[in-house]
């Protein structure tokens, strides 16, 4: 998952059972063990990351929607 740097740097020190780094290109996403994750922490990670590789203008409009 490509999640928000500062949150995924956090997530790599305090829970690395379940969060590891990574590799793409320059920078690290993140290794997620899903099964230790609950079903609502997994849908907020799985929106984080598409937040952070579609256009903003998509993401924006869609997280504004009533």
């Amino acid at each position: 998952m490509k999640l928000d740097k500062g949150h995924q740097e956090l997530l790599f020190e305090i829970r690395p059972e379940t969060f590891s780094k990574c590799p793409v290109a320059t920078v690290y996403w993140s290794y997620v063990e899903i099964a230790r994750l609950d079903e609502a922490e997994l849908a907020s990670l799985v929106l984080e990351a598409w937040t952070q590789i579609v256009p903003k203008k998509v993401s924006t409009a869609y997280l504004a929607r009533p």
